[in-house]
């Protein structure tokens, strides 16, 4: 086997709460005249799944200390696993007063619950007044995606604005500092049935390699920008790619469902729009060397 090595998670750096003293959540709920309820989602420290696995284990031992263990960590016990993060169950209330909020690295997603569809900035700029315009502003925004009822998808950056749809750039182009693939990207989750009403990148650095991750880990991955964006396939040399660079998931689901059924495994029947997907590309690419792909 050959392969390339390159860093998969960006640098270590700040986070958007160590820079900004508020989470995305806090931060978007602000905007609302702090009013709003958020439902964000907690990244646990790394540290604390050894704990946790850690105290599994002495909880499903035999003898006196296991046994008070059990005792001691029942409520935070489910299955026989101990999860010393867990929170008290709350059932999250779907109202226009509360909002939604996931960060993966320096993606971030946010959801205005009570709606049974996606939101245009349009319906936003009316309830909110300005609270658009303040996120795509605040300096730990890189661009901001929303859908608009007039333009289709837009993205916001600090100095300008891209029209999706309409293939045109007002300013500078927000998408430019994340890459090439940026565009394309945006686009297929811009064409989710779940897409968010507000979807963020963080601010990046390209000379740092630095982003401001919306959760809270020392290093991150899921989103655009940084060395994150430049991961390898490590494979068999005999293998091949059907297309140059490989760019998302899809492609290598597809490429990995090929291998596989050269070797006599099947992984069940290929989904037609997965299909004729896969009879575009061509069969051998030029080099048989595992290449980059794209995040």
């Amino acid at each position: 086997m050959t392969f390339a090595p390159r860093y998969i998670s960006s640098m270590i750096s700040e986070t958007f709460l160590q820079r900004y003293r508020l989470s995305l959540g806090e931060f978007v709920r602000s905007l609302m005249s702090g009013r709003a309820t958020v439902y964000e989602s907690k990244t646990k420290a790394e540290g604390s799944v050894f704990v946790n696995s850690f105290l599994s284990e002495i909880t499903q031992s035999k003898g006196v200390g296991p046994t008070v263990a059990r005792a001691a960590l029942k409520s935070r016990t489910t299955d026989g696993v101990v999860d010393l993060d867990a929170e008290e169950d709350v059932e999250p209330v779907a109202d226009e007063s509360s909002i939604a909020v996931v960060g993966s690295g320096n993606l971030g997603l946010v959801w205005f619950t009570g709606n049974e569809r996606r939101l245009t900035v349009e319906e936003l700029e009316e309830t909110h007044p300005g609270l658009v315009a303040a996120v795509a502003s605040h300096p730990g925004v890189g661009l901001l995606l929303v859908r608009s009822s007039t333009y289709g998808a837009v993205v916001f950056g600090p100095n300008g604005t891209r029209y999706l749809d309409e293939d045109r750039v007002e300013g500078e182009d927000p998408t430019t500092l994340f890459g090439p693939h940026t565009v394309m990207s945006l686009k297929r989750e811009d064409a989710m049935e779940h897409a968010p009403d507000l979807l963020l990148l963080s601010q990046y650095d390209p000379n740092l390699g630095e982003v401001a991750a919306f959760e809270e880990l020392i290093g991150s991955h899921g989103s655009l920008g940084s060395p994150q964006t430049e991961p390898f396939i490590l494979h068999p040399v005999e293998w091949t790619l059907d297309e140059e660079v490989p760019l998302g998931a899809p492609a290598i689901y597809r490429n990995l469902r090929r291998w596989l059924s050269g070797m006599g495994i099947e992984l069940g029947k290929q989904p037609a729009a997965e299909a004729a997907a896969a009879s575009t590309t061509s069969a051998e690419p030029p080099s048989p060397e595992p290449a980059a792909v794209a995040g």
